[in-house]
């Protein structure tokens, strides 16, 4: 991740190279800043980055200024709740981005690898999962003994796996990740593998009280202070594992800690998963009625978002209370 310091430096790199005719190297600094507003969720201004970067990647007939827009633009969409925009505009996109190009080159190589990760993290946002899986699981094999590569892939598949809801397949990722990077060299992605990690713990049954523990301590130190992307993602996370631990009281602190991060700072990918567990929630501590409002709820919130993995998940939960009450008739 990138400080104040090192986003000015950045802005001045880019002016330099610019003034020099380097395009491609500029938009590399501007996506770099792009990156480091995005990913703290200072979303006003990296919209206004993405924007900047999909106007010149428009115009220009360098491939790998055109994926930088690309991504950017298509990523920023994600990150606001539009989640239908962004699969599309990233679909539609990587036909020409980079990926055309197979020659050797460590920038484009980077960014066809984040790319692919995240059309593959939005795949399953959009309803896609079995193809986001096959994506992750080529990434993941096609990383080989790169630790860098190997832990972007996994990361990914860990964090779709824990949205999914498959804990088996985020523990598989997670301890991939991990083994290659065991010194917790790339902060920022490791930190969501080991959060993925300890959420699989706690949904497969193995100490959920404790896993949830290490997780909201990591939650805290690494996604808080300063703010990350997807922190509310991983504070409802931590309530499914509050309440897989049965401690829905700390399962409705983490649930408030997740809506106030996503009121305060605007990320909206993960609404529809923080409505399903509230209504998980609320079927442990209020009642079939209260639960079947809030799955609706979160139905209806995805399926405008687009967001139709969470519009499945919706529906599974509300068939599956729909058949508990004809077992009991």
């Amino acid at each position: 991740m990138y400080g104040a310091s090192s986003v000015d430096l950045l802005e001045r790199a880019e002016a330099v190279a610019r003034s020099l005719g380097r395009e491609r190297e500029g938009a590399g600094f501007l996506f770099s800043r792009w990156t480091a507003h995005v990913q703290g969720l200072d979303l006003e201004r990296s919209c206004f980055l993405a924007d900047r970067l999909l106007e010149q990647g428009s115009a220009s007939p360098d491939l790998v200024v055109r994926g930088y827009g690309d991504a950017a633009w298509g990523i920023q969409q994600w990150h606001l709740g539009r989640i239908g925009a962004s699969f599309r505009h990233l679909t539609a996109t990587a036909s020409h981005g980079p990926s055309d190009d197979r020659s050797p080159d460590q920038v484009r190589d980077g960014l066809r690898l984040l790319t692919a990760a995240m059309l593959a993290e939005i795949s399953a946002y959009h309803g896609k999962s079995a193809e986001a899986r096959r994506l992750l699981d080529t990434l993941v094999a096609g990383a080989g003994d790169d630790a860098y590569a190997t832990t972007v892939a996994t990361c990914m598949a860990t964090r779709v796996a824990s949205v999914v809801g498959d804990p088996e397949w985020a523990l598989r990722a997670a301890d991939r990740g991990i083994a290659a990077d065991p010194h917790f060299s790339f902060g920022f992605l490791g930190t969501y593998l080991r959060l993925g990690r300890w959420w699989a713990l706690a949904m497969c049954g193995h100490d959920p009280g404790a896993a949830a523990d290490n997780a909201e301590r990591l939650i805290v130190a690494n996604l808080t202070n300063p703010v990350r992307s997807c922190v509310s993602t991983w504070y409802a996370l931590l309530a499914q594992m509050r309440l897989a631990a049965g401690s829905p009281g700390a399962a409705a602190v983490a649930l408030d800690q997740a809506d106030s991060f996503r009121d305060r700072y605007g990320q909206r990918s993960a609404d529809g998963l923080l409505l399903l567990v509230r209504a998980q929630l609320a079927e442990t501590i209020a009642g079939p009625d209260a639960a079947v409002r809030l799955a609706e709820r979160a139905r209806a919130v995805a399926r405008r978002q687009e967001a139709y993995l969470f519009v499945q998940r919706a529906d599974r939960f509300l068939a599956d209370r729909a058949g508990r009450e004809l077992g009991v008739q």
